[in-house]
């Protein structure tokens, strides 16, 4: 791990590579379900745990790039369709893609009950409006998973995790 941040010219190209190689030991396997590629059958928080401790013994670093992996990946594991499961955990599991978190939200921080971005349904897809902050891994990831607030007028169940490839308009 030592290597690779003495090798890499910035903190996103260091955080990359360590993913990739998180990934090709099988390490961020624990990140994700045995169905999608993961380690174990279900996600074991006490895995985790052990891992990040041991992670950041090693470095920061890699205790961040195994943390924000399971952070942005979580939802499409737990919530994601068949298809959306296949599409990007396997990618994610492997350090090939970054995932990224966004639920922060100026003005609410992580409260949802206080969360204004929107999503609403336009023919086929969502249209997202509405700003975020501290939005982990944001300037090296590839795939998003962005919360946002479909029903309003609901007490529970309001918000919805979406999916968003880097790039996305």
């Amino acid at each position: 791990v030592s290597e690779i941040e003495e090798r890499s010219a910035t903190p996103q190209e260091g955080l990359r590579a360590i993913a990739r190689a998180l990934g090709k030991l099988g390490l961020l396997g624990l990140v994700g379900k045995a169905e999608d590629g993961g380690t174990l059958e279900t996600i074991s928080s006490r895995a985790i745990c052990l891992a990040r401790e041991r992670f950041g013994e090693i470095s920061p670093l890699a205790d961040l790039a195994f943390a924000m992996q399971g952070l942005g990946s979580y939802a499409i594991s737990a919530g994601g369709d068949a298809e959306q499961r296949r599409a990007w955990m396997p990618q994610i599991l492997q350090g090939d893609a970054v995932a990224a978190y966004a639920l922060t939200e100026p003005g609410a921080g992580t409260d949802l009950g206080a969360m204004s971005t929107r999503a609403e349904r336009d023919g086929d897809h969502y249209v997202i409006t509405g700003d975020k902050t501290f939005i982990t891994n944001a300037d090296c990831a590839d795939v998003f998973t962005l919360f946002a607030v479909t029903d309003p007028e609901a007490s529970r169940g309001r918000v919805s995790a979406f999916i968003v490839p880097a790039g996305t308009e």
